[in-house]
């Protein structure tokens, strides 16, 4: 009985993320885009239909929206339908809880120090929180991390010369995963680009070295990348969301957005401070090792590939953090022998007493249950609404009470989401944070009047724009309220709203 009523670090580690929930409600909803993925999910549900026309938005309207995200849709639909906002929050916070429990056990599996892969997977964590949304990234990288798990298990077996061709339950679950994930989110490439790596790295060592045990993990990764490669392809659109995501990635106006740009190590918050920690971690214990340093030609190659990206673009560090936690891992695990040995066999011990245990999947159930009954009680736990979040409540009912002023009005992308949410299909958007709207559109319309340049009185007069909804730092206000032409007629702790003279 004790076996299975001890609690075990693995559920304590699920256990962070819903702690941290409770205590900042708004942190799943924080998204701009929150607001029209739960209109998405409730037209979704409501028609039954996949939302493969823009219905949003009077700027650029009635265009062919590559919806490529539809499972998605219906998912936010449903939990909202069953259970409202807070059931939605309880759901994607609690994949995210499974994160550094994913990170942890692999950790484990590949023979890190039991208190090395807390740390490693606690530090990956504090790196995930800069993106716990209820967004479609939370299904990449849960995806992800059990992608990497079935391709180190790919790896033993070739190496273990089990054969070239890798076992056919992991070929299977690698396709379903596939399957689900490239009607989830355009992540899904991640995951062909990392066993591409595996499968190129593995082909140039087989072509160098000769050695049999190369040619065969170059033929098995050859198998699972063929598998991956097709399962992809069970959606509704075809090859279409593999053109889209590099169509997006090439895109000018994406470097503007804050999830793209480069991490900024100075002001950009802890989980920026904890993805330099976990550099410098890399690179100081790379140089302490010195030859000893035990890297595998795969890791490099990761590696190089992953640092790149993390490096450009935000929005990319999460893949780092899960990527390499291995690596990170077993260098730390190296350091608690060398300098701590005593705290490592400590590690050790607790480890062997750990795997004795037998009331994780109990302890995981029980907590999941827990939190998703609290978000279903009123004693307020949970965020019930996405009133103050980008839109305030007072500009909310501003809108709700003057509508007739609102049929042409200018918002800037932070508040269209939820302006749709609240607003659709009675009132339209001029822009919101979907990847929908076109490239010079974005670049020629909304950024002269996002960011007030030239042009932009002569971007409102061709939309016939009577009204604007704008986050309070927004620099057209300063021009609007200078021009004459604007009155400002609603100001709150986080909008401006201005009508037309």
């Amino acid at each position: 009985m004790k076996k299975w009523l001890a609690p075990t670090f693995v559920a304590l580690l699920f256990l962070v993320h819903p702690l941290v929930v409770l205590t900042r409600p708004d942190l799943p909803l924080q998204d701009p885009g929150t607001g029209w993925l739960l209109k998405a999910g409730q037209l979704s549900v409501e028609t039954g239909k996949i939302q493969d026309r823009d219905t949003f938005s009077y700027s650029v309207p009635g265009g062919e929206w590559m919806a490529h995200k539809w499972l998605f849709y219906f998912v936010m639909g449903r939990l909202e339908k069953a259970g409202g906002i807070p059931l939605v929050s309880a759901f994607f916070s609690l994949l995210y809880a499974l994160l550094p429990v994913l990170v942890y056990r692999r950790l484990v599996r590949v023979g890190c120090n039991m208190g090395a892969a807390l740390f490693v997977a606690f530090l990956a964590y504090l790196i995930l929180l800069m993106h716990a949304l209820a967004r479609p990234h939370v299904f990449t990288y849960l995806f992800l991390a059990l992608s990497l798990d079935a391709l180190d298990r790919i790896d033993s077996a070739a190496k273990e010369k089990q054969g070239w061709c890798p076992s056919p339950s992991v070929l299977a679950w690698l396709a379903v995963m596939m399957a689900v994930w490239s009607n989830l989110h355009g992540g899904f490439v991640v995951a062909l680009v990392v066993v591409g790596i595996y499968f190129c790295v593995a082909a140039a060592e087989a072509f160098f070295s000769k050695e049999g045990s190369a040619t065969a993990r170059a033929k098995a990764f050859a198998v699972a990348l063929c598998v991956m490669v097709v399962a992809s392809f069970a959606n509704p659109f075809g090859w279409g969301p593999h053109m889209f995501v590099l169509e997006y990635l090439s895109k000018q106006s994406i470097q503007v957005w804050h999830e793209f740009a480069p991490p900024d190590f100075r002001n950009g918050g802890s989980s920026v401070k904890a993805f330099e920690l976990y550099l410098l971690l890399l690179i100081a214990l790379s140089g302490w090792q010195g030859r000893r340093m035990r890297w595998t030609t795969t890791e490099l190659a990761l590696a190089l590939f992953f640092t790149h990206y993390a490096l450009n673009s935000l929005r990319q560090v999460n893949f780092f953090a899960i990527v390499m936690a291995p690596v990170l891992g077993r260098m730390v695990s190296d350091a608690l022998e060398q300098w701590l040995p005593r705290f490592a066999a400590r590690w050790d011990a607790i480890a062997k007493n750990q795997s004795e245990l037998k009331g994780t999947p109990l302890y995981l159930g029980v907590f999941s249950l827990g939190f998703v009954l609290l978000s279903q009680s009123q004693l307020g736990f949970f965020k019930r609404d996405l009133d103050d979040i980008h839109l305030s409540r007072a500009s909310r009912e501003y809108i709700a009470a003057h509508s007739e002023s609102f049929h042409r009005m200018f918002n800037t992308d932070d508040v269209g989401g939820t302006l749709i949410y609240y607003f659709c299909p009675k009132l339209q958007v001029f822009m919101d944070d979907r990847d929908y709207y076109p490239e010079p559109f974005v670049l020629e319309k909304y950024f002269p009047l996002r960011y007030g340049r030239a042009g932009w009185d002569v971007v409102l007069d061709e939309f016939q724009i009577t009204s604007a909804v704008v986050n309070r730092a927004a620099p057209i206000g300063v021009l609007l309220e200078s021009s004459g032409r604007w009155v400002l007629a609603h100001e709150d702790e986080k909008n401006k709203i201005y009508l037309k003279k």
